[in-house]
């Protein structure tokens, strides 16, 4: 009876043994023996970048062998910091980020161990173009590792969070992230910008401007004929952008420089103001449509709101341009040399709008 119980004893500790022998082993071949892995993914999303943190564990990848250098079976910090930085970008080719019009420009900001050895955190960015509307996420991390990889993702973005899941079936997911006041603010706030720096970059509208208020002396004159070029060719930049309306820029061109000769010509010859609204209106239709073409490229790529904040930007401020220049020729016209003033500045926009049409035209 006792040798019955002696043989069972010996036989649990045997099992025992035995896992323990195991256990080890598979510490020793990381790359040789584990399960299906999981990688986390933390990914956040705010204006043009989206934000990639990456966790994973270095045994569940096929190239964790070459970061054992001195091949004793055990991977050190050191051997990991050595070793592991000329396989990242093959790591990071299994992370894709796309937008509706472009692909992510990737950007390796950082990356680090966990607190052991085997543990890797890393952190990209993935720049675009223009705000994010829709993501499309894919991830091959299978290509590395075992078939039944899993890399399960939370998506944090200006309209909420989503959890994805990505795995040799499904590496691919799309996402919807143009909800929210700020994504909406931040595209008007853009189109502003472009706008407003379209057109204090611009010289022949600026040029044009200067020409039709130089001989208008009163303030409610200048307010009619400035409001009236300003209106019309913020309705046609509008209505250019959205609708049908397109110009070869080579006639745009000579015909805004054209535009510049002939309100120069008309401040030396007729000097007549009280229909020059109407001329600042019809100008005003042309410069919409020359200034909106830079932008009919990028169409595919601008939103609703980012056409508005554009079209605002660019009459708000060729309306303060046009209001400085009103308040520079009302202090200039107290001086009595203002009459030559006034033909020396329109003798100078006859002579650049003629050479600018026919550098245009010939």
């Amino acid at each position: 009876m006792k040798q019955g119980c002696f043989k069972q004893a010996l036989m649990r500790w045997t099992a025992r043994l035995g896992l323990a022998a195991a256990i080890t082993l598979m510490a020793a071949h990381p790359s040789r023996a584990h399960t299906t892995g999981v990688s986390y993914s933390d990914i956040r999303i705010e204006g043009t970048t989206a934000q990639l943190r990456l966790r994973i564990n270095l045994r569940d990848l096929d190239f964790v062998d070459q970061l054992d250098l001195d091949r004793d079976r055990l991977i050190s910090q050191d051997e990991v910091s050595r070793a592991l930085p000329r396989h990242l970008p093959r790591l990071m080719d299994n992370y894709r980020i796309r937008s509706a019009e472009e692909d992510g420009r990737s950007e390796l900001v950082y990356w680090r161990q966990g607190p052991g050895p085997g543990e890797l955190e890393c952190l990209v960015h993935y720049r675009f173009g223009d705000a994010i509307e829709r993501l499309e996420f894919t991830v091959t991390l299978p290509s590395l590792t075992d078939s039944g990889h899993w890399n399960l993702a939370r998506v944090r973005h200006p309209g909420g969070q989503a959890d994805l899941n990505f795995n040799l079936e499904n590496p691919t997911a799309s996402l919807e992230v143009g909800r929210g006041w700020r994504l909406g603010a931040g595209r008007m706030v853009r189109g502003l910008a472009l706008g407003a720096g379209q057109a204090a970059t611009s010289p022949v509208p600026i040029g044009f401007l200067l020409g039709l208020l130089l001989t208008v002396p009163s303030r409610g004159g200048a307010v009619r004929v400035a409001g009236a070029f300003v209106a019309a060719q913020g309705l046609m930049a509008l209505l250019a952008t959205l609708g049908p309306i397109r110009l070869p820029e080579s006639f745009l061109a000579s015909a805004a420089a054209l535009s510049l000769a002939y309100i120069a010509a008309e401040n030396l010859l007729v000097k007549e103001t009280a229909n020059r609204w109407a001329v600042g209106g019809c100008f005003g239709l042309l410069f919409g449509v020359d200034l909106s073409s830079g932008l009919l490229a990028r169409t595919s790529q601008v939103s609703a709101l980012g056409y508005f904040g554009w079209v605002l930007g660019l009459s708000c401020t060729l309306a303060l341009g046009a209001a400085l220049i009103f308040l520079l020729n009302r202090t200039c016209r107290r001086l009595s040399w203002h009459p030559w003033h006034v033909r020396l500045v329109s003798v100078l926009l006859l002579g650049a709008g003629l050479a600018g049409f026919f550098r245009r035209v010939l």
